[in-house]
């Protein structure tokens, strides 16, 4: 691969590197009891701190496993209030709904952050699209979901939450995991670690192939990572990498109508041979010391490069459907640092983090809207040929300090600044409604301030509050038009939360939350190249999550969540007042497990997504009654002799969808027309898991 890396990116990277070798300068706070914990990316020693005042889902390896998970999005839906709704085409990124959001991972409502590194893609599909299917689940150590614009280590992206996937870093381990099931289903996951002198060594492989519940639905995927770190004085040093194949055929969607009439899971006949490709690499260098007992230097430069094409038919009005071909080749290039301390203020403990990150994209974009069965055969109803440039630099600083149990407030900051430039490389054919490539990026900054505070006011009973800032910038089309002078939306979310337990077994959450924004960025009129700041919403809810342990082996868990949004100012006076689209009124999961350490166990759980609604008017004229389902299966643990040892083993058959239920995962309009993509029926699946330890 060939990586480059801009100014900014060098000049963090020499910063980091010479402080690594040379002598620091002592602190001026007295050095804590303990050194600070070895820690491997930026700020991870915060967030993996149970203190920090934000509602935050925590997922560790074992957790992972148990799941007999394919993919980490399946992941999320154990998560109070957040729900994944599929859009069901290969390799294309569902969507995410959270905190009164309903554009996760798709689009930029979520932050998600591997090993430091944002996945958010700003110049995409479109504005935040970040991809899961990288990332293998085999190989990761943990999974925060963080609610909220809450985290200093994240600028934009991250207005209903961050997703932070951390992976393994050295231990001795050897694990296998296969499974099989309906619709030539097969999935194979391999991760080892090892010790190698005053070196380990992570390697992870991941190969998964799937026919799919329709026609013309096939998905192929091939992802490897690695990473080897060195102990150096004081310090460590690392080179990890990854790269991922993906290719697959879709069906696109299906009307409403084709749905309600028995065509559950067919395909549309409009729809034409859709489908897409990606291919993705990566390659990054870490650096860490210890400069002083309670005072780390953590630094990374990294650099990415990746391919992704697309056919996609869908309708352009009520009467005609249109392929389109649209293709991206991303170069992206990093780097950062961050100092990591411990120590004390008067005898309080105080834990902090300041540091700042950079990185540099650069898209080269094609789109042809006309295509027949992905060929270029005839006159194009739109064409565009760009290079996209996107640069970010990110200030953050973030102090934890623990008065007394009773007070431990939390003062963070982040400040986030943008440029780039577009330039059409061909000619071109611009339709209606698509964005304008006329002038650099205007320089947009943002500061965004975070506080809160913890109190533990009895033995397991924890409050919290905070107060929290993030922001949205203006979408492509905003950004690179001349007559853009907006500056960007701003998310304001209070929060209020208790923690209870464990008591007996019983561990309880509960989160409620408001999140306003403000100063909303409006085409008026729509296709004109106009932008303006006008319009706030409100979104609000609670989250609650139940575990209890009620038996030896035995436990039941709930998660559920209830938001809404509502348009509070807005200069088309109809939606006013109106429900926001795609946001579940209410999302729940209902678990019970049985898993004995030999023999058999079993699981069930039941999944609830509530009723939404999803017109493009955006007045509420249209809404899906959400759906439930239930899945079941059982387990077998014990110890067999693979390869001459004894190895522990589980055994898995599941069944998704136990009832048949027909339901659609998603509901929404393109072109005028109401469209479905269809959940998925009945599915077995079978396993099994292998420690070779």
């Amino acid at each position: 691969m060939g990586f480059f890396f801009h100014r900014s990116a060098a000049s963090a990277a020499a910063l980091t590197f010479i402080a690594l070798s040379t002598n620091p300068a002592h602190a001026q706070i007295a050095p804590p009891e303990t050194t600070l914990r070895a820690v491997d990316v930026k700020g991870q020693a915060l967030l993996q701190s149970d203190s920090t005042p934000a509602s935050r889902t925590t997922f560790d390896a074992d957790d992972v496993r148990e799941l007999g998970i394919s993919q980490p999005e399946q992941l999320l839906s154990r998560v109070p209030g957040m729900r994944v709704m599929t859009y069901g085409l290969g390799g294309v990124v569902n969507v995410i709904s959270l905190r009164g959001f309903g554009g996760g991972a798709h689009g930029g409502d979520l932050g998600f952050v591997l090993d430091g590194i944002s996945l958010n893609e700003a110049i995409s599909h479109s504005d935040g699209y970040a991809d899961l299917n990288v990332v293998i689940p085999l190989e990761l150590q943990r999974v925060d979901v963080v609610k909220g614009p809450s985290s200093v280590l994240v600028g934009n992206y991250n207005r209903a939450g961050t997703v932070f996937l951390q992976t393994r870093r050295g231990g001795e381990y050897q694990l296998a995991d296969f499974s099989l099931g309906s619709f030539k289903t097969f999935d194979t996951q391999l991760a080892g670690g090892w010790k190698l002198g005053t070196g380990s060594l992570n390697l992870a492989a991941q190969a998964f192939t799937t026919k799919d519940i329709r026609p013309q639905s096939g998905y192929d995927r091939y992802t490897l990572s690695g990473r080897y770190s060195l102990a150096i004085d004081k310090g460590d040093i690392a080179v990890s990498g990854r790269i991922h194949r993906g290719d697959w055929d879709s069906a696109s969607y299906l009307t409403q109508t084709q749905f309600n009439s028995g065509d559950a899971r067919g395909k549309d006949p409009r729809a034409q041979s859709d489908g897409g490709d990606k291919t993705f690499e990566t390659l990054r260098l870490d650096v860490s010391r210890q400069l002083t007992d309670s005072i780390k230097l953590l630094g990374f430069v990294y650099g990415t490069q990746q391919t992704y094409a697309r056919f996609f038919t869908r309708p352009a009005s009520a009467t005609a459907w249109r392929q389109r071909d649209e293709t991206y080749a991303r170069t992206v290039s990093g780097a950062g640092f961050s100092l990591n301390g411990l120590g004390k203020v008067s005898g309080m403990p105080l834990k902090w983090i300041a540091g700042y990150d950079t990185t540099r994209e650069e898209t080269q974009f094609s789109f042809y809207d006309g295509t027949t069965n992905r060929a270029r055969i005839a006159p194009p109803v739109a064409k565009q040929d760009r290079a996209y440039r996107f640069n970010s630099t990110g200030l953050f600083a973030e102090a934890e300090l623990t008065v007394s149990p009773l007070f431990r407030p939390t003062v963070g900051v982040r400040s986030d600044r943008y440029t780039g430039s577009c330039a059409v490389r061909g000619a071109e054919l611009v339709g209606a409604g698509d964005p304008p490539c006329n002038v650099p990026l205007k320089s947009v900054s943002h500061t965004s301030p975070k506080l809160g505070v913890r109190s533990t006011v009895a033995p397991g009973v924890d409050l919290r509050a905070s107060l929290n800032e993030g922001f949205q910038l203006a979408n492509v089309r905003g950004l690179y038009s001349a007559t853009n002078n907006t500056q960007p939306t701003v998310y304001r979310q209070k929060e209020i939360g208790v923690a209870l337990g464990p008591w007996s077994g019983v561990k309880a959450d509960v989160a409620l939350f408001q999140l306003d924004s403000s100063n909303e960025i409006r085409e008026i009129p729509a296709g004109s190249g106009i932008f303006i700041n006008s319009g706030q919403t409100r979104r609000s809810g609670f989250d609650a999550s139940l575990l209890w342990a009620f038996a030896t082996d035995w436990d039941a868990s709930l998660v559920y969540g209830q938001a809404k949004g509502v348009v509070r100012a807005n200069p088309n006076a109809a939606v006013v007042g109106k429900r926001l689209n795609g946001i579940p009124r209410e999302t729940a999961t209902l678990s019970m497990n049985y898993a004995p350490a030999q023999g058999f166990g079993g699981f069930a759980s039941i999944n609830k997504v509530g009723s939404y609604f999803y017109d493009a008017a955006g007045v509420n004229a249209l809404s899906y009654p959400g759906y439930s389902t239930l899945d079941a299966g059982v387990t077998w643990r014990g110890v067999s002799s693979v390869l001459g040892g004894r190895n522990a083993v589980k055994a898995r058959l599941g069944v998704t969808n136990l009832t048949n239920k027909l339901y659609a995962s998603n509901a929404f309009q393109i072109g005028g027309v109401s469209l479905v993509a269809p959940g998925a029926p009945r599915s077995v699946q079978a396993g099994v898991q292998i420690d070779f330890n």
